[in-house]
């Protein structure tokens, strides 16, 4: 998280639509996967492909319920506005 902090990442917004990409990597290889196999060039889409698409829409679907901070989290890197902003609710 402090990586995150120091770059005054906001959770609902590139995070999210960084993890949207991966997944929609992901999808992309599953649909290219299951193409080959239904036109006799392979095997499908593994195990593998299927359980990274899940963890990565897990991911995502998290990314997105967060609750937008009120704070950027680069304010929140010094320890007092951390501790005032969740002693507020906004955790």
């Amino acid at each position: 998280m402090a990586a995150i902090v120091d770059a005054g990442l906001q959770p609902t917004t590139e995070l999210t639509a960084a993890a949207t990409r991966a997944r929609q990597l992901a999808e992309q290889i599953i649909v290219s996967e299951f193409r080959g196999f239904v036109q006799g060039r392979g095997t499908g889409p593994t195990e593998t492909h299927l359980r990274v698409f899940a963890k990565l829409a897990a991911v995502e679907l998290a990314l997105v319920q967060l609750p937008v901070p009120q704070t950027p989290l680069a304010q929140l890197s010094n320890s007092s506005a951390a501790t005032a902003h969740l002693e507020h609710g906004a955790a």
